[in-house]
């Protein structure tokens, strides 16, 4: 079986270098928002997109977007610019992505857009009422923010009127694997009636402990129509780099890695327990805002599992790991030193107040993995 493996791979590796390189097309949206196809002024423009687009060759498009130090400066701005820049750049991958998510998985009722719909209302003026004073909801300001940019951006490269996406649909993109969760929630008979098999489930994890080093693994194990896939780099006052999709302002898988040297991943938990639905309501924060939040602020674990927790929305319960490679010494004698405690934070999120977090490095010390 480990032959097989390796000769698969060698395979692959024969067939990716034989392929043609693709340059990467900058793209740079100025104070006016007008897109130019160049790269930026590091001063005087706002934000580059640096677009790879090869998925034909590797299964993958490559995205970047950087906002310029001017661009920075003014947080709600950049995060607007971003998203408008990715939404005009990657028009058709986006409407493809809807296509093979939303409108053919998910039968979004009048009554699940209007709880989502609240739910946006509700974190926008929560973000509104911090005016800047509260990281966290401003945070949550800034990634709304960002989707409304990339429904204009969309929208002005979008030719064809059958394809218009509005900012709630562009929103339910990045929310859609919270969808089941909110369903459950309005149809309680529905929710009774679920068996064990059919129950949604989404993605494994792993995290290994050598005698030199110490992997993260991730395997999203998600339907055929979620391969249109990109890696992408968003570079604000934090960077953070994730496995994810066109139009969707997290990895949904989920994958992440920032600049303040933090791994993030997670596998899903299902709920059997019906009451809890009871405490999943539209005011609330949604999942992937705040992992993205804490994604952004944290700089170490016990942090991250600090922002999100804030406003737990209950919907798309996941089992969190985040790990601090700042404290990891793969070469040192003893495990103690190699995985010292703060390292690895695990967070089992569920409706409140039943979520907990806590240090588990001393499980990953004793048995070399989680």
């Amino acid at each position: 079986m480990r032959f097989t493996a390796v000769m698969l791979a060698v395979a692959a590796a024969m067939v990716a270098s034989s392929l043609p390189a693709v340059q990467a097309a900058s793209y740079c949206v100025k104070h006016n928002l007008s897109v130019v196809h160049e790269a930026c002024s590091y001063y005087n423009d706002y934000v580059q997109v640096d677009f790879n687009q090869t998925f034909n060759q590797t299964g993958w498009d490559v995205i970047t977007v950087t906002p310029t130090p001017t661009a920075l400066q003014n947080l709600p701005d950049a995060y607007y610019y971003a998203g408008y820049l990715e939404g005009y750049v990657t028009v058709d991958t986006i409407w493809a992505t809807y296509s093979n998510s939303i409108a053919k998985l998910y039968d979004v009722t009048p009554a699940m857009a209007k709880w989502v719909d609240d739910h946006m209302t509700y974190m926008q003026l929560q973000s509104k009422v911090s005016d800047g004073d509260d990281n966290f909801w401003a945070q949550v300001g800034y990634i709304m923010r960002q989707i409304k940019g990339l429904q204009a951006g969309y929208q002005l490269a979008q030719t064809d009127p059958a394809k218009a996406l509005n900012y709630s649909q562009m929103f339910w993109l990045s929310f859609q694997w919270e969808f089941d969760d909110v369903a459950l929630a309005l149809n309680r008979t529905e929710a009774k009636q679920m068996t064990y098999k059919a129950k949604p489930g989404h993605c494994s994890a792993l995290i290994k402990l050598t005698a030199n080093d110490l992997f993260m693994a991730h395997l999203s194990w998600t339907n055929f129509n979620y391969m249109l896939r990109q890696f992408k780099t968003y570079n604000f006052q934090t960077t953070v780099s994730m496995s994810g999709y066109p139009g969707v302002v997290h990895s949904i898988d989920d994958w992440y890695m920032t600049s303040n040297r933090l791994t993030v991943q997670e596998t899903t938990n299902l709920l059997y327990n019906n009451s809890l639905y009871d405490n999943v309501t539209p005011q609330s924060t949604s999942e992937f805002i705040r992992v993205m939040a804490a994604n952004y602020l944290s700089t170490n674990g016990a942090d991250w599992m600090r922002y999100v927790q804030i406003s737990n929305s209950g919907t798309y319960n996941n089992q969190w790991m985040v790990v601090d490679m700042k404290l990891v010494n793969p070469l040192a004698a003893d495990n103690m030193t190699k995985i010292p405690d703060g390292t690895l934070w695990v967070y089992e999120q569920l409706p409140d107040p039943y979520g907990r977090f806590a240090d588990v490095s001393h499980v990953l010390r004793d048995n070399g993995m989680w």
